[in-house]
């Protein structure tokens, strides 16, 4: 017998959510009338011995005309912008 480990979807308690806070939180944020680029992307832990940038998964977020391209965010407007790592 094979069965899946762990809660299963409807194994949740009603109202409560599978994406994590942070991901709630950079969707919620896009969808603003805001027209600031944003951009949250995550390490690929695949890749050994350098530091490459992903931004396929759930919680990663690229709005307003920014984009990941050669492992470089492209920023198309001129501003003060904050990063983190």
């Amino acid at each position: 017998h094979f069965g899946v480990i762990g809660p299963q979807r409807e194994e949740f308690p009603t109202g409560y959510s599978i994406i994590s806070p942070l991901a709630q939180t950079l969707r919620s944020s896009s969808k603003t009338s805001s027209n600031k680029p944003v951009a949250h992307v995550v390490a690929n832990l695949s890749a050994q011995g350098q530091l490459r940038w992903l931004n396929t998964y759930a919680n990663t977020l690229l709005a307003n005309s920014v984009k990941l391209e050669d492992n470089q965010l492209v920023v198309p407007t001129d501003g003060l912008y904050l990063i983190y790592s």
